[in-house]
């Protein structure tokens, strides 16, 4: 479940940036690093991860969800801010 909620920020983001139709590139290529990495057998390099680093990434997976659900608590006036912040910066990119 750890790397569910550590993607999740990212997916997130991405269907943001590019939308819900680049999801499907990402899965094809989330699969393909999957397989190189069971082909070259890199596996085993997992046993070599210490333990605190393992705590930190699941620290890290907490915090991230947790993060993503504060725009749901957050008074819908902070949504409008958000929003013009956007619009501001779009604008200025143009």
């Amino acid at each position: 479940m750890a790397h569910a909620g550590a993607l999740s920020g990212i997916l997130a983001r991405n269907v943001s940036l590019y939308g819900v139709n680049s999801l499907p590139y990402l899965a094809i290529l989330t699969g393909i690093v999957c397989l190189i990495v069971f082909l070259l057998k890199w596996e085993r390099y997992v046993l070599l991860v210490p333990s605190s680093v393992m705590e930190g990434f699941t620290v890290g997976v907490a915090v991230i969800i947790a993060l993503n659900q504060v725009p749901t608590y957050l008074p819908t006036q902070w949504e409008r801010k958000k929003e013009y912040a956007n619009d501001y910066y779009m604008a200025r990119c143009w």
